[in-house]
């Protein structure tokens, strides 16, 4: 009975926060209103961290498992791939340099003070071939990133390519298997919404570097939002690919709740969000000594805005006060880019 009350609070959250959408006289996603009111209610005593702690610990652990349909959904779009691939990773690399140097910078001084054929196709139009495919793809993913332990084998990364193979090879239409993937994503709301938790659990570092992290990760977002933009407007890239691309450096369910509401292509976004945090992961200690960056919070709030949750991971490697930031950037980032977007998109 306990787990089935926690899920009830969250999904609970989730309607109110789709209800608020709908009376709010502007566009702001139902995910990140879950998100702030979650908060709200944890912050103010009207729920208690143990009411939600483990459905919130089980969605944010898993969340990467819930966006394997919206990345699927990329083999729609390989045309649009074919012709500027190469501008798209160029625009994700030097977006991820100046977004972690302008927010490790930003946030300096005030530190120191995310029948035959037709049986055939019967079987694959179930919700339950989409569930399981996509189980077992992500399982794959996360049993070959637990044994070579590199950011480039991401699980959702290699769930994306497996599930995307398996439709290809056979050709099963990806109508058919997202009537499982429809089921998956019901998911992206609730995981949303638990990144309140994540921040909760950090309101006392919160309190602590309060100015020094809103400084930074409004430098961080604006730096990140612009940059993408300047490139994208370099390289002739259409509106659509460029509002896919702006909110690449915040975490996934955030980014998607604001590209695809302005018109961009979720797939796209998804992508460029994973080989962000992919880079972050990797090069994050590079660009530690690069940048010549000594104070811990400033590192963390920097790997936190560049590169999100797959960052987050090598920021808690590094030390505890740097995980502890990044962690905090992750929701805050996302939060300050979905106002940012309000105003630019």
């Amino acid at each position: 009975m306990k787990i089935i009350k926690q899920i009830g609070i969250v999904f609970s959250v989730c309607w109110l926060s789709v209800l608020a959408e709908k009376i709010l006289p502007f566009a702001f996603p139902a995910s990140v209103i879950g998100m702030i009111l979650l908060f709200v209610c944890l912050i103010s005593g009207a729920l208690k961290i143990e009411h939600i702690q483990e459905k919130s610990d089980f969605l944010l652990e898993n969340m990467a498992f819930f966006f394997i349909p919206a990345g699927v959904s990329i083999i729609n779009y390989f045309d649009v791939l074919k012709s500027t691939w190469l501008q798209l990773i160029v625009i994700c690399v030097v977006s991820t340099v100046v977004t972690f140097a302008v927010t490790a910078w930003s946030v300096r001084p005030g530190a120191e003070g995310k029948e035959g054929k037709r049986k055939m196709s019967e079987i694959f139009e179930t919700p339950y071939f989409g569930v399981a495919l996509s189980v077992i793809a992500f399982w794959i993913g996360v049993k070959l990133n637990r044994k070579l332990k590199t950011p480039v084998c991401n699980p959702l990364i290699i769930a994306i390519v497996l599930v995307s193979a398996v439709l290809l090879i056979f050709r099963i239409p990806y109508e058919s298997y997202n009537q499982g993937g429809e089921i998956i994503n019901m998911f992206l709301a609730p995981a949303t919404a638990c990144l309140a938790v994540a921040v909760y659990t950090k309101l006392q570092i919160l309190k602590e570097y309060a100015l020094p992290i809103l400084v930074g990760c409004a430098a961080g977002s604006a730096a990140s939002m612009g940059s993408v933009y300047l490139l994208c407007r370099l390289f002739g890239l259409d509106e659509s690919l460029t509002v896919s691309l702006i909110p690449k450096s915040v975490t996934t369910p955030i980014a998607v709740s604001i590209a695809e509401p302005a018109g961009g292509m979720v797939p796209i976004t998804v992508v460029a969000v994973i080989f962000t945090g992919i880079l972050g992961g990797i090069f994050a200690p590079l660009l530690i000594r690069l940048f010549r960056v000594s104070d811990p919070v400033a590192a963390g709030l920097a790997i936190g805005a560049s590169s999100h949750a797959v960052g987050t991971s090598k920021a808690i490697e590094l030390g505890e006060v740097e995980g502890a930031m990044s962690g905090l950037a992750i929701g805050i980032c996302g939060i300050i880019t979905v106002l940012f977007s309000m105003i630019v998109l």
